[in-house]
């Protein structure tokens, strides 16, 4: 049993890493002044992760949305806000 919670956690590490990538990736294809893109990977990223892992994957899903929301505000508002729409 405490090899599977290991290897679960290990998954969701592995989810917010990828999550956080992809929301940088993402980052690059955003023209100025626009708040997304034509690429929409972290949404893939965490619907797959959301099935595949459950529920317990938002924990590690929150901090790359907050991570899309710094990359494009200029405000901790609208970061927030980013962060939710994420």
């Amino acid at each position: 049993m405490r090899d599977f919670m290991a290897l679960q956690n290990k998954n969701h590490w592995f989810l917010a890493l990828a999550y956080a990538l992809a929301v940088v990736l993402d980052h690059c294809f955003i023209s100025n002044g626009a708040l997304f893109g034509p690429l929409n990977l972290q949404l893939g990223i965490a619907v797959v992760g959301l099935l595949l892992l459950g529920l317990t994957a938002i924990p590690y899903l929150i901090p790359g949305a907050l991570l899309f929301g710094l990359l494009q505000a200029t405000s901790p508002l609208l970061t927030a806000i980013l962060a939710v729409l994420h």
